[in-house]
């Protein structure tokens, strides 16, 4: 297998450059991406096209499962994350399985969510703030991609 990928998601839709206020954030993001992928000898594949039968830009993370086969272990991150440039390699402090950051800072936001997309992917499903974690920034090994075959 190959060493380990950061699959980073930024698409940039004039539509909404106003409501965000332009895109230089997101360079800035990815320039942080890019530092540290290099620095830890780590794959960066960036996603800038949208696909349609996707919806929503974000969706197109879905595609990591035929790249993501070829590596290690699998960091998927949006464009409105940043990574500190003496983060320590987050590929060699995880295991097996699937990790991620356990976010209740807007509660109001996960509640939302759930209650939006909870019945289509997750039928019976009941919200455990304990283990709910944001998939904006997620990290997995290559066992656990099956993950987002489901979604």
């Amino acid at each position: 297998m190959k060493k380990n990928v950061v699959w980073w998601i930024g698409v940039k839709n004039d539509k909404y450059a106003h409501k965000y206020g332009g895109w230089e954030w997101m360079d800035i993001s990815r320039k942080t991406w890019e530092y540290w992928c290099k620095k830890n000898n780590a794959d960066l594949h960036v996603v800038t096209k949208h696909k349609k039968e996707y919806g929503f830009p974000i969706w197109n993370k879905l595609d990591v499962c035929e790249v993501g086969k070829g590596y290690d272990k699998i960091a998927i991150v949006d464009c409105d994350t940043m990574i500190k440039w003496d983060a320590p390699n987050i590929f060699e402090q995880i295991g097996t399985g699937i990790y991620g950051i356990n976010d209740t800072a807007n509660l109001r936001w996960v509640y939302d969510s759930v209650n939006n997309y909870g019945d289509e992917f997750f039928p019976n499903f009941e919200m455990n703030l304990e283990k709910y974690i944001n998939a904006g920034v997620v990290y997995l090994d290559n066992g656990s991609l099956s993950v987002y075959d489901k979604l």
